[in-house]
Formats: structure tokens, sequence, C-alpha cells
């Protein structure tokens, strides 16, 4: 395992496993970090799994950006190309929040692209019902997700408190792993709020989920997804009839952390 920072601006962190090919890049979801693709990334060694922190999450830099879907997007063509990914097609999966910039970046980079998975595709009928959704995360979730400036109080406290925060992180989240955990405290209220307005909430997944209707696409989805709502993921294969889809029974939103081995051997056979 090898990780990396560049010395290009907005660098983003990135663990490294396995050397075959071809390459995948795993991207986490909101509020996480690398560590979230941890245990699939082991399961699918010795191929070439490489997964980072997005930009203002983890240990990748914080940035005095709005954290637009273009400014993920381009610090994740930096990384890409400090990879030397751009001289060959490589897989692209994302969970969550990952997900969509997933298909946002296989949508405006097809060449780079080979094969693309979705994970806990977050789809809404409004920004209430995501608001209330990803609360369900936890009280923590429920202190500091939603719009009023009481929820950006919370954030900022926690924020200022992280230190005690990441130390303390596996007694406030038990359901994680303790790296997980502690994960969840690594980011600041401008990366957490600008991603969540501009990335989950934002009004352009369904134009970019029309972009890939022509190309193969693998969709992996809990039935028991209480974050994002399956009953509307359930809708994908009537208007995207060519994807493959894996609907698992038994599934949550947390499928990489909690059921890894399911979906590393999910992630073996992306259609491309």
């Amino acid at each position: 395992m090898n990780t990396d920072r560049t010395e290009q601006p907005a660098a983003l962190y990135s663990v490294e496993y396995g050397q075959d090919g071809p390459p995948i890049v795993l991207l986490h979801g909101l509020g996480g970090a690398s560590s979230a693709w941890e245990a699939v990334a082991r399961s699918l060694s010795p191929r070439k799994v490489i997964v980072p922190d997005l930009l203002g999450f983890g240990r990748s830099p914080r940035s005095n950006s709005a954290y637009s879907i273009e400014e993920h997007l381009d610090a994740l063509l930096r990384l890409v190309r400090n990879k030397g990914l751009q001289n060959e097609r490589f897989d692209l999966a994302g969970h969550s929040m990952g997900a969509i910039l997933a298909a946002a970046f296989a949508s405006r980079h097809q060449d780079l692209v080979r094969g693309l998975a979705l994970a806990g595709l977050p789809i809404y009928r409004s920004r209430e019902q995501a608001l209330e959704r990803s609360k369900e995360l936890g009280i923590l979730a429920r202190w500091i997700l939603g719009e009023s400036p009481m929820a950006k109080i919370m954030c900022q406290l926690m924020c200022l408190l992280r230190p005690g925060l990441i130390m303390a992180a596996p007694y406030f989240l038990p359901g994680l792993p303790p790296n997980v955990a502690r994960d969840a405290f690594r980011h600041d209220t401008a990366s957490f709020f600008g991603s969540l307005q501009n990335v989950v909430l934002g009004d352009r997944l369904d134009g970019i989920l029309d972009s890939l209707s022509q190309r193969p696409v693998l969709v992996i989805h809990g039935e028991s997804d209480k974050i994002a709502p399956f009953e509307l993921v359930q809708r994908l294969p009537k208007k995207y009839p060519g994807w493959r889809y894996e609907f698992v029974a038994n599934g949550g939103h947390l499928m990489p952390i909690k059921q890894p081995e399911l979906v590393a051997q999910l992630l073996r056979d992306i259609p491309g």
C-alpha cells in the first residue's frame, strides 16, 4: 500500500493497493474518506486500486472554493494525470456522493473511463427528502445536516473540536471500523456543506445519467438503503435498460463498509 500527495495545486491524497491492471479508482461518499473503501480495495488486490480522499475530505487539502462538481472533477483529473492513467483506460466506481462524481467524471471523460459502477446512488424527489434521508446516518448527522444556521454552527463547533473528536470517534460511531469513524471528522464546514449543496443536492444528476445511457454501467444498491431510497433507484432499469443492476436484498447504504466482499465481487466484473 502506498500513499501519495502530488505537488500540483489542490492535489488529492490517495492510497494505492496492488499492481495488476486494469486499474480501478474508487470514490467515497460525503463526509467519508478513502478508508471507507479499504476493505473492498484489499479484497480486489492484487489488482491495482487507487482510492483518493476527495477534495476537502480526509487528508486531502481544503479549498477556498464552492466545492462544485467541476472543482471536484478537476481535482480528480489532476490525480488521474499524476498517476499516468490518462494513457490507459481505467475502471471507476463511486459510492453515494462518490457515485455522482464518478458518473459526472465518466460523462466528461468517456475516453478515459473503461467501466463505471455506481453504488448507493443518491436519487431524491426533493432537497427536503435528501436532507431527511441523510439524517438516518445517525445522531451526528441529525445535528449537522440541514440548512439552518444552527446546523452550520454545530458543524463549525465539531471542526474546532476535531482533534478530540477524531480520537473519540470510535465511541461516537461504534458501528464503523475505527479508522472509518475517525476519518468521518476529517473535513471542514466549507467542504461538507459545499459538497452537500453542489453535488448531492444539485439538480444535474438526471442530465449526467442521460449522457451515459448508451454505455455499460453497473448499478449496485441495497434494497434496505435508508439514505438513498431504493424505490427511486428501482425505476432506473426502465429508463436505462442497457445497464446492469445488482440489487441486494439485505444491503443498506454502507455496503462498501458493511459488505466489502460482496461489493468487491461485483466490482471484479464491471462491464466495460
